[in-house]
């Protein structure tokens, strides 16, 4: 059955995984600084499961020192989702479940609060 034939196909390596979010970062907010990541890896991804990043801003708070300058350091809820067995593609909600999540801190030097959220 389909579920013996996914079984079969490789597990991806929960790293490269979760190397979407630095992706997500360094793309969508240029200049973005990891401060730090926890990830939990609730679920295995197989080779060749669509899967989708997800980053989520949860705070935001301006900083100023002498040696790093003004920014603001993001705290970001992080996943990584997949469609549920028998369901097709990515979609939202139920029909997805949780492969990896964390949470990531950022530094966006010379950003202020305002700008971010």
């Amino acid at each position: 059955d389909g579920g013996d034939e996914k079984r079969k196909r490789p597990v991806v390596h929960g790293m490269l995984v979760a190397s979407l979010f630095s992706s997500v970062f360094g793309t969508l907010v240029p200049g973005s600084v990891y401060r730090s990541q926890n990830l939990r890896f609730e679920r295995p991804v197989r080779v060749g499961d669509g899967v989708r990043g997800r980053v989520v801003v949860a705070e935001a708070r301006a900083v100023s020192s002498s040696r790093t300058g003004e920014g603001v350091i993001c705290t970001c809820r992080t996943t990584v989702v997949r469609a549920r067995e028998g369901k097709e593609g990515i979609s939202s909600g139920d029909d997805e479940e949780i492969c990896v999540s964390g949470e990531a801190r950022v530094w966006l030097p010379g950003a202020t609060v305002g700008r971010v959220c």
